[in-house]
């Protein structure tokens, strides 16, 4: 197996929790998905552990687990990124240094390594030192070790690089073995009753033959992203530079799942202390020291940039009234859709049609989604049966049905006078109908009669759609058969 292993070297760090954090290292992971076909998270080697090499230990019930190190299954994918496989895993190196930096925010904290076998390219990017491992004082190893040259390359490590307890480590030193060179120049089988169990493990490593199998990282269904601020901030300028890291971290991620957005949530985390009125009154006596302010944005088209998914939240957050400090802003993905590859064309320019439709969708809605296609809802109700989709579900919903029609010899079935009666082509909302005098109408076709509609929701509604005459418009009149009442529901052109 060839992996490529990203590591967070803990050594040159500022701060006090030195490896990275499952969070740090899930979103790394997601990100580099397009780079091979398992990712793993490995935990984090400290001076009571095995070593990175030690496999990917699971936290006991109870207890957390810090996470260091991300390593991927790179096999055969090489090809995919250079003409040939050493060019390959030369962009594919750089090419995960350069998202691990980005998205960690110290480039010289992060080492890349592609070796044969997980825990071969994990000891190498943890322990491997000087310049033959591409380690200077300027920044991060982006190695890659010629399939078959393992062994060397772990004969260069120190002894902390294999999974050795302690005492033994501490024996080792006592004899002057400080490199697994020197490690391998010992009898093995005098050495095997030192080590006991480990000993074929150890051997094995320090050889260069690691055949360790990947417990694959599954992604969360529903991406989220958040931020935590040690000062609150109340303007929205402040508040944009936020959901810009927030913005850029998630469409990595979405780039390495290959997928966009169709819905999503941004949740403001409120500093109590500064809440006013009833609502602090409220939160303070219920103990709680935050208070979520939660925002929906539904995009007419599916987005999955960061320039795009930037502009629609500012636009979104802008209208905003912030009651009080902000202390923190989760980016939530509640909906993903499928992100279709286009071809890209010399004479053509790229169409930017989505975008500007979505950050249009983002000023002018206040509420969920102002702009898409109008598609048939599956309802009973005739004022219901239209609904706003996003852009694609209509023509989604068309090929489905195209799937049900039916088979090729069969009679087609006789459409009823209900389904051959015209429909309005301008619809009223339901609450802007336009109550009329019947005296006012003049007939001029029977539509349908609806009768004890949704009886089994304890509804008793029962009326008739007729299109009329109402001055110089014909117009859909629905009349309501226990009152009489007529009001107008839409016109016809």
């Amino acid at each position: 197996m060839r992996a490529l292993a990203i590591v967070w070297d803990a050594a040159t760090t500022t701060s006090p929790e030195a490896p990275f954090n499952h969070v740090q290292c899930a979103r790394i992971a997601e990100a580099c998905f397009h780079l091979g076909t398992t990712a793993a998270l490995y935990p984090a080697a400290g001076p009571a552990a095995a070593g990175p090499a030690a496999g990917p230990a699971r936290p006991a019930a109870g207890q957390t687990s810090t996470w260091s190190a991300v390593c991927l299954d790179v096999t055969g994918c090489a090809r995919l990124f250079g003409k040939t496989m050493e060019e390959g895993e030369r962009a594919m190196v750089a090419e995960a240094g350069s998202l691990a930096s980005e998205l960690s925010g110290e480039p010289g904290r992060v080492h890349v390594v592609i070796a044969d076998g997980p825990r071969v390219a994990l000891a190498i990017a943890a322990f491997g030192e000087g310049a033959a491992f591409g380690k200077g004082a300027g920044g991060g190893a982006r190695v890659v070790v010629p399939s078959g040259e393992a062994r060397l390359a772990m004969s260069r490590l120190p002894i902390a690089s294999l999974p050795l307890p302690l005492p033994t480590r501490a024996w080792l030193s006592r004899l002057g073995i400080s490199r697994v060179s020197e490690l391998l120049a010992l009898p093995r089988k005098e050495l095997g009753s030192r080590l006991g169990a480990a000993e074929k493990d150890v051997f094995s490593l320090a050889e260069g033959d690691d055949r360790t199998p990947l417990i694959p990282y599954v992604p969360p269904a529903t991406p989220e992203e958040t931020v935590e601020l040690d000062v609150g901030i109340d303007s929205h300028e402040a508040l944009a530079f936020v959901l810009k890291t927030l913005t850029a971290r998630m469409s990595s991620r979405l780039a390495g799942r290959g997928v966009a957005v169709s819905r999503m949530e941004i949740v403001l985390s409120l500093d109590v202390a500064a809440l006013t009125g009833k609502r602090g009154e409220r939160v303070r006596a219920e103990g709680r020291r935050r208070e979520d302010h939660t925002e929906v944005v539904v995009l007419p088209a599916p987005l999955a940039s960061e320039k795009d998914l930037f502009v629609v939240l500012r636009a979104k957050m802008e209208r905003v009234t912030l009651a009080a400090p902000v202390r923190g802003v989760t980016l939530r993905v509640t909906e993903l859709s499928d992100k279709p590859a286009r071809a890209l064309s010399l004479f053509s320019a790229l169409p930017r049609a989505e975008g500007v439709l979505a950050r249009l969708a983002g000023e002018l809605s206040v509420e969920g989604c102002a702009v898409g296609e109008l598609g048939l809802a599956d309802t009973w109700d005739p004022a219901q049966r239209s609904q706003l989709l996003p852009l694609g579900s209509s023509r989604n919903s068309r090929k489905k049905n195209a799937l049900r029609s039916p088979p090729r010899g069969t009679k087609p079935e006789v459409a009823s006078p209900f389904d051959l009666a015209p429909e309005p082509t301008l619809l009223l909302a339901e609450n802007c109908a336009i109550a009329i005098d019947r005296r006012e109408m003049k007939p001029v076709r029977f539509l349908s009669r609806v009768e004890q509609l949704q009886w089994w929701q304890g509804e008793r509604v029962a009326f008739d759609r007729v299109m009329g005459r109402v001055g110089d418009r014909l117009a859909c009149v629905v009349i309501h058969r226990a009152t009489g009442e007529a009001e107008i529901t839409g016109f016809f052109d």
